[in-house]
């Protein structure tokens, strides 16, 4: 997970929630947007999956699921969907 500098209780609450998960890996930068954030995951990334989530979306229930399913079957090394639901305030 990266955190781009949120201002509000993320870290704390990613670092209490996954900070001793054995696969979750956690880091902070500042804001530096979008693509500073991308490259900051993909270069700590060790899965064989990697999804990205911003923090105004959210993924159907089974979508994570599906793609591990799926993504073996299709023999490809990237793959996008459009999977996720806008939250809206």
């Amino acid at each position: 997970m990266v955190n781009d500098g949120s201002t509000d209780e993320t870290q704390r609450v990613l670092d209490e929630r996954f900070g001793n998960h054995p696969i979750v890996k956690i880091l902070h930068q500042r804001n530096g947007g979008h693509l500073s954030a991308f490259v900051l995951g993909m270069e700590h990334a060790s899965g064989d999956v990697i999804c990205f989530l911003d923090a105004d979306d959210k993924y159907e229930p089974n979508h994570l699921e599906q793609v591990t399913r799926v993504l073996p079957k299709t023999k490809t090394s990237i793959s996008c969907s459009r999977r996720t639901t806008a939250l809206r305030g």
